[in-house]
């Protein structure tokens, strides 16, 4: 057996996916909706039947990707769009599987994480102001007034001013 191969097999045990050999380049790993939803559905089995939890990242290396951004071009980018809803389902379904832990396990600290990090959630409110030069408040209406009047308390009140 030659070296590379015995190192192969030494750590084949501790990879929980094996990895696939897909295309190289630009051209797209999967040419049908139908393919891609059901290595989705593979990946989904396999944690079930491994009592393993599904990620963004196992699911991104049980389709073949060399990394999550593969994955999320595939959710995302122009040339694409036929996948678009096939990723985002199994990543709602991923998103899914996380809130359940949330209000079943004791420690989430990593489930918080996870969520703020790959699902967009967040525990502050951003508020972005512009400013329009065009216009000045004596220009407003009274209705208009009063909608900045609030939003500047709501801003007040947020920020602990």
């Amino acid at each position: 057996m030659e070296q590379s191969e015995e190192k192969k097999s030494k750590i084949a045990h501790l990879l929980p996916y094996q990895f696939k050999e897909g295309n190289k380049g630009s051209l797209k790993m999967y040419q049908s909706k139908e393919q891609l939803l059901e290595e989705i559905e593979k990946y989904f089995l396999l944690c079930a039947e491994n009592k393993k939890p599904l990620t963004i990242t196992g699911l991104a290396l049980s389709l073949g990707f060399g990394s999550r951004q593969s994955l999320i071009r595939y959710q995302k980018e122009a040339g694409y769009e036929e996948f678009h809803s096939i990723v985002e389902w199994a990543k709602m379904r991923i998103e899914s599987s996380y809130e359940e832990m949330l209000v079943t396990r004791p420690h989430v600290a990593g489930l918080i994480f996870n969520m703020k990090n790959n699902f967009g959630y967040s525990d502050k409110i951003e508020i972005e102001a512009t400013a329009n030069t065009s216009n000045n408040v004596e220009n407003l209406s009274e209705e208009e007034k009063l909608q900045m009047h609030k939003l500047l308390n709501k801003a007040k009140n947020v920020s602990g001013v």
